[in-house]
């Protein structure tokens, strides 16, 4: 039997499967936008305008777009190819923005957190590149090779891959590279804050859980996905964790954000955290992400990091706040 008649064999074979698996990823979406509507509502919806906050609903809300049209191409009957072919590459390009976006939120955020240190900077750019590459590569190899074929009586798009080679796996090793570094980063930073002892400070506290248990979820997820995509050619398997890879990491991006931002604005600082943070009060914190730049002025000589968080140049801080960063440098 040819390989083109394998390729349509095993996708009939797996058609039934592949409907509930298109159809669990947006539901895992909604449920967790659902779960964090309000705290959205409350802290990203509100306040000025300004890249950061774009990104952030950049990366919550490309996966809501891909979603309804990812479905369409799985459960509508009668879809011609043509019509196929376009739809999944507009879906696959807004997929892999939605990661790349995620993905740069992540980056930006580690490299504030080591004080814009240039070796750590060059070395995450690098990574993001070949990460950027081998996404435009891989888009470009499905673009070229994926066919589809109409079925009557089936739902969806019929979908496999001229070519079984082994490339399916590769583009996800940049990935899960640029995640480890990220992790690993993260890590010695954090067990710096930890040996200086300001770990416990709150905001501090939920910046490294979050970011360590997040990052760590993804390198598991990108690992998966190498193992998974290594032994299957089941182009529609392939494209569901494309977009799954999307979903994943709008989910833990926008919640990392939302919960230092929460915690930002909590309003439960005691004395001894404000001092932590340079003696900013709570009411004059634009982002959490800005509270552990200010802890790394502190360690690194008094640096005013106040208006270059990675959100964008910020409002300066009240008189207020600079009273008391006096007060804490006397």
């Amino acid at each position: 039997m040819s390989s083109e008649a394998m390729g349509i064999v095993d996708r009939l074979a797996g058609h039934p499967i592949s409907l509930y698996l298109h159809a669990s990823a947006p539901a895992l979406l909604l449920v967790d936008w659902l779960s964090t509507l309000d705290t959205e509502a409350k802290y990203a919806w509100t306040g000025r305008w300004n890249i950061g906050r774009i990104f952030y609903f950049l990366t919550r809300y490309s996966a809501f777009v891909s979603a309804p049209v990812w479905l369409y191409c799985n459960i509508a009957f009668g879809v011609p190819p043509s019509t196929c072919s376009r739809i999944y590459l507009v879906c696959s390009f807004i997929s892999v923005s939605g990661v790349v976006t995620a993905e740069l939120i992540m980056t930006v955020r580690v490299y504030a957190l080591w004080g814009k240190h240039k070796g750590v900077g060059i070395l995450l750019l690098i990574m993001s590149t070949l990460e950027f590459v081998a996404s435009a590569v891989t888009f470009n190899i499905y673009r070229v090779h994926v066919r589809y074929f109409p079925i009557a009586n089936l739902p969806g798009c019929l979908t496999f891959a001229l070519s079984t080679s082994g490339s399916h796996s590769w583009p996800y090793i940049p990935l899960l590279v640029h995640q480890t570094l990220i992790f690993l980063l993260t890590a010695i930073k954090g067990y710096e804050h930890y040996s200086d002892g300001l770990y416990n400070a709150s905001l501090i506290h939920t910046f490294y859980r979050d970011g360590i248990i997040y990052y760590a979820l993804l390198v598991a997820f990108s690992a998966g996905n190498i193992a998974t995509t290594h032994e299957r050619s089941d182009m529609t398997i392939l494209y569901f964790l494309a977009f799954l890879q999307q979903v994943i990491h709008s989910i833990l991006s926008s919640r990392m954000l939302l919960h230092l931002r929460q915690q930002a604005s909590a309003g439960r600082l005691s004395s001894s955290e404000q001092t932590s943070i340079n003696f900013a009060t709570i009411e004059e914190i634009e982002i959490a992400e800005e509270s552990v730049l200010t802890t790394e002025s502190q360690l690194s000589g008094g640096h005013d990091l106040y208006n270059h968080g990675w959100f964008g140049p910020e409002e300066a801080p009240s008189h207020h706040s600079q009273t008391l960063r006096q007060q804490g440098e006397a």
